[in-house]
């Protein structure tokens, strides 16, 4: 099969292959001449006589079905993730918090008759509060996947150190020079 690799990544090949390196699974994208993109891994190196390179010697491997397989666990994972994130925010958190206000209620309520246990009550629903904002913070952390998706890594970064702030009460502050443009993670 014919198929074309970008000049530079040839060019790095076979200066490697020159300078005397035997190269392993060097990973490339590659346009075979129907048009289709296809991954593939290359092994490359050199067979030298009186320190003349006189043979090359490559071998091209095609991972695209892996490169696939590994794109679709991890879409697949992405959304389970989030799935998760949802429900301990959208339920979770909402059983926490009932609970936080019925103990309080109820910690009003006994107040004047005991004090001892009211500010046990108390003492439960900041602990229950507590783990609310836990449990926020997870979930939003199974969700950060999807702030990289909509703003990029910087936003992500960002995002995190806001959350670093917050959770530990810290100071940490994300700041960039140049914008990060990841087009795939599994390249």
């Amino acid at each position: 099969d014919a198929f074309h690799i970008e000049e530079g990544g040839i060019a790095g090949l076979l200066r490697g292959v020159a300078a005397g390196e035997t190269l392993c699974d060097q990973r490339f994208q590659v346009r075979r001449a129907d048009g289709s993109l296809r991954h593939v891994l290359i092994d490359a190196n050199g067979s030298w006589r009186e320190r003349k390179l006189t043979h090359c010697r490559f071998y091209v491997r095609d991972i695209t079905p892996r490169v696939d397989l590994e794109r679709e666990v991890l879409t697949i994972a992405e959304r389970e993730q989030e799935r998760i994130g949802h429900e301990l925010h959208d339920d979770l958190c909402q059983q926490l918090t009932a609970i936080e206000f019925m103990s309080e209620s109820v910690a009003g309520r006994i107040a004047g008759r005991d004090p001892r246990v009211a500010c046990e009550l108390r003492e439960i629903s900041g602990l229950l509060r507590s783990a609310n904002r836990q449990t926020r913070e997870i979930a939003r952390g199974l969700s950060l996947h999807a702030v990289l998706h909509r703003g990029g890594l910087a936003a992500a970064l960002k995002d995190f150190a806001h959350q670093i702030r917050k959770v530990y009460h810290c100071r940490c502050r994300f700041t960039n020079r140049t914008d990060v443009v990841i087009v795939d993670p599994l390249l």
